[in-house]
C-alpha cells in the first residue's frame, strides 16, 4: 500500500491524500497514471514509486533531468522514507505512509471471498458450488 499527499500542484482538485493497495504507483500527464497531472510539460509516467519488500523507491522517466526531495537535487532513482517530499515543477507531493503488500491472485481472491459468503449464509452452498466450476473464466 502506498499513500501519497498531493500538497501543491497546477490544478488546485488535484490537492489531497490518495491511498492505492498496489505496490508501484505511477506519476504522469496521461489519464491512466495513478496521480493525473494534468500538465502540459509532464509526459506520462514521470515517476514510479515502488514498494518492495524492504523498502519504497522512486524512478524518474529518463527525460527528467532532475527533481528534488526534501529539497536536494536528484538525477536518478532514490530510495524513499516516510514524509519525504517529493517535488518536480509544479508538483509536491508527500509520502505519507508505505507497507509492501504480497498480492493475490484472482483465484485466492475468490476462494476467499467464497469462505466470507458461505460463514455468513450456508444457504449460498449451492451458488458458490456452481460458480467454482467456473474457475477458468475467473
Amino acid at each position: 500500500m502506498i499513500t501519497v499527499e498531493i500538497i501543491d500542484s497546477i490544478d488546485k482538485n488535484r490537492v489531497g491524500t490518495y491511498e492505492f493497495h498496489k505496490n508501484m504507483i505511477t506519476i504522469g500527464s496521461h489519464y491512466d497514471d495513478n496521480i493525473y497531472i494534468p500538465e502540459l510539460n509532464l509526459s506520462r509516467e514521470v515517476f514510479k514509486i515502488e514498494c518492495k519488500k524492504d523498502a519504497i523507491y522512486i524512478y524518474p522517466h529518463t527525460e527528467v533531468d532532475r527533481y528534488h526531495i526534501n529539497k536536494k537535487i536528484n538525477t536518478t532513482f532514490k530510495k524513499l522514507k516516510q514524509n519525504d517530499l517529493i517535488s518536480y515543477n509544479n508538483l509536491i507531493l508527500k509520502l505519507v505512509y508505505f507497507e509492501y503488500e504480497e498480492l493475490k491472485s484472482i483465484e485466492v481472491q475468490y476462494n476467499e471471498y467464497a469462505d466470507i459468503v458461505l460463514a455468513s449464509d450456508p444457504k449460498k452452498n449451492e451458488i458458490i458450488q456452481k460458480l467454482g466450476k467456473h474457475e477458468e473464466l475467473i
